[in-house]
């Protein structure tokens, strides 16, 4: 039995923003599956797999998390620090991708150990190049 490809996991609350990225994720040949969540809550229980995401298989870790910081329940950096804080998630790939432009968010992110700290693009082809540069497609296999 294959064992199932890890996802790469988007939390943006914004649906329309969120179905732009899927649609740019397509566009850009990305082959991973692409889950969606729209809180920080959300987030931490699907990478936890509780709750809703309890029978979401625990060892088959997102081989990246693109993050937005201003998030309903729980912000972007504060899901952040909580990957960080977890021994099986603490070398977890996170970029932000967010419309915030302030340097004291980009200077906690990195911080806190983010991968690439993105302001959103504006039209949907500079948004296919940042999903190539973030995920190339050699790792999509991981």
């Amino acid at each position: 039995m294959t064992p199932p490809v890890p996802p790469v996991l988007l939390v943006e609350d914004d649906p329309n923003h969120a179905m732009i990225f899927a649609h740019a994720w397509k566009r850009a040949g990305r082959r991973p599956t692409l889950e969606t969540v729209s809180d920080g809550d959300q987030a931490v229980a699907f990478l936890a797999c509780e709750g809703a995401f309890q029978e979401r298989a625990r060892d088959v870790v997102p081989t990246r998390v693109i993050l937005d910081l201003k998030l309903p329940r729980r912000s972007g950096l504060d899901v952040l620090a909580w990957i960080r804080e977890q021994p099986r998630l603490r070398a977890l790939p996170v970029s932000i991708l967010t419309s915030s432009e302030e340097t004291s968010d980009r200077t906690r992110a990195e911080a806190l150990g983010v991968e690439g700290f993105h302001v959103k693009p504006v039209g949907l082809a500079e948004l296919v190049q940042l999903i190539q540069r973030i995920e190339p497609l050699g790792i999509q296999g991981r």
